[in-house]
């Protein structure tokens, strides 16, 4: 057997984003590959037959994410290329075969979206907190020394300088028209979509100077345009976030020191009543041997009365079960060093893309 060598890496797969259908007869998931040319990664989308396990790649171009599903037929996702400057596009493309196209294009950055059943879209924007245009004297180059910053944080992994820079909770309509739900310094940290699609809850912090890791839940009210408060900024800090019933479940965590684990409660969405949960020791979206990972997916799913997610067990990953009494197991833990990075659960069934017992990513 013959050493690794450094240019292996680019034979490297990487999934992420693994969905199910509505009728659970087919998954979607993104592959992403090391392009040593244009020094980055191209992505692309592919598709499972849960009945027969045959995949089959359903885009080619490299330059698609965060595909979802629109319909058990209809996936949309995101496509960087073909928009305008400094726009977002999101493009349609039916599992049975033809060519992609466009759902809606966005004059805004946007890094989110979610279709509603009017066919509005609400997600996350971002853009300069003070209406100023982006311009390549703020971003990152070789052989400059010196950047005058006047916020904390101002840089974010993965995102580059944030300096002033904020993600707002938005709708949109057909035309791809924004109208952005919070106020011009709050930053959104998390947003999750009711299943019925008439709630979104977000958690987030407001600030212009020093940003607080002590952020707040809200809840808006799709149908009647209104948000209100269910855990004021200022006390702790919320993390994960998932609609599971009537109620949403929330991780929050008192920062009292680095690794601690959130305790977890549940608000009720019509009185805002919360409710805390016996101490569980597992953190939403815990991950071990995961270093390698690339990309994103569900880590939290609410099913048959229990809450899924995955959490850190020793040197491994598992996927946790737990209901609303607090009482929990862990499920699918890899024998040796592994994790898993998202799933899906549909029918009683659990799809996951994991890394398992010293292997690289697959889809179980």
């Amino acid at each position: 057997m013959r050493k690794i060598k450094s240019t292996d890496l680019y034979s490297f797969n990487f999934l992420s984003d693994l969905s199910v259908s509505p009728d659970g007869r087919h998954l979607v998931f993104m592959q992403h590959r090391a392009n040593e040319k244009k020094n980055g990664y191209d992505s692309f989308i592919w598709l499972m037959d849960t009945e027969t396990e045959k995949c089959s790649q359903m885009t080619f171009g490299g330059l698609d994410s965060a595909a979802k599903w629109l319909d058990s037929e209809t996936i949309y996702f995101r496509r960087s290329s073909g928009q305008k400057p400094g726009s977002s596009c999101w493009y349609t493309l039916s599992i049975k075969g033809g060519e992609a196209e466009k759902l809606v294009e966005i004059n805004e950055k946007v890094i989110s979206l979610d279709a509603l059943s009017d066919g509005r879209f609400v997600g996350i924007l971002t853009k300069h907190s003070e209406g100023k245009e982006e311009k390549a004297d703020d971003e990152a180059m070789d052989g400059r020394d010196l950047y005058v910053f006047d916020e904390v944080y101002f840089w974010f992994n993965g995102q580059g300088i944030r300096n002033k820079l904020r993600n707002s909770l938005a709708m949109f309509d057909k035309d791809g028209k924004a109208e952005t739900l919070t106020p011009q310094y709050f930053n959104t940290s998390a947003y999750a979509l009711s299943p019925c699609r008439r709630y979104v809850a977000y958690t987030g912090v407001e600030y212009k100077d020093k940003v607080s890791t002590k952020s707040g839940l809200f809840l808006y009210d799709i149908e009647k345009g209104e948000t209100k408060t269910l855990y004021a900024p200022g006390q702790n800090s919320v993390g994960a976030i998932a609609f599971a019933g009537g109620k949403i479940f929330a991780a929050i965590n008192d920062g009292e020191y680095s690794g601690k684990n959130s305790r977890y409660f549940l608000f009720d969405i019509e009185s805002g009543e919360k409710e805390e949960l016996p101490f569980v020791d597992a953190e939403v979206g815990g991950a071990a041997g995961s270093d390698s990972n690339l990309g994103g997916g569900i880590v939290k799913k609410f099913y048959d009365g229990k809450m899924y997610m995955t959490r850190a067990v020793g040197s491994s990953g598992s996927l946790c079960a737990m209901d609303m009494e607090g009482a929990h197991e862990d499920r699918a833990v890899s024998k040796k060093v592994g994790s898993i990075n998202c799933f899906d659960i549909i029918s009683g069934t659990v799809y996951m893309i994991a890394m398992r017992d010293m292997s690289l990513c697959e889809v179980y």
